[in-house]
């Protein structure tokens, strides 16, 4: 249904009308209103805050730092991403340290940059 519909607005949610959660043809799906809407957006910032903290721990704290737990591994960009920030801010990294730190990275918050 979210495919063939668009979009499931906010505050509700897909319902199978026989019961049957097996059963996905168009014609047992429907939308209904959700007592509690799962705040969806806000999730997705708070995860990607704390994915962004947990760099930031790594980056200054190295073995030491204080992970945030239960929060999916970073993507790549969010370490690019603040590489590139602290360079603009003038920053510098040797390129031996830029990979240890990817090493570190891969390691403790399980980051696939490629290394």
């Amino acid at each position: 249904m979210g495919n063939a519909f668009g979009k499931i607005p906010d505050g509700h949610e897909v319902y199978h009308i026989n019961g049957n959660v097996l059963d996905n043809r168009d014609a047992n799906l429907s939308l209904r209103k959700t007592d509690n809407p799962f705040p969806t957006e806000e999730f997705q910032i708070d995860v990607s805050n704390a994915q962004v903290t947990n760099v930031l721990s790594v980056l200054l704290e190295g073995d030491n730092a204080q992970l945030i737990d239960d929060v999916p591994p970073p993507p790549k960009k969010a370490f690019e991403n603040i590489i590139s920030s602290l360079i603009s801010q003038g920053w510098s990294i040797k390129e031996d340290q830029l990979l240890a730190l990817q090493s570190k990275m891969k390691i403790l918050l399980e980051m696939d940059l490629c290394i």
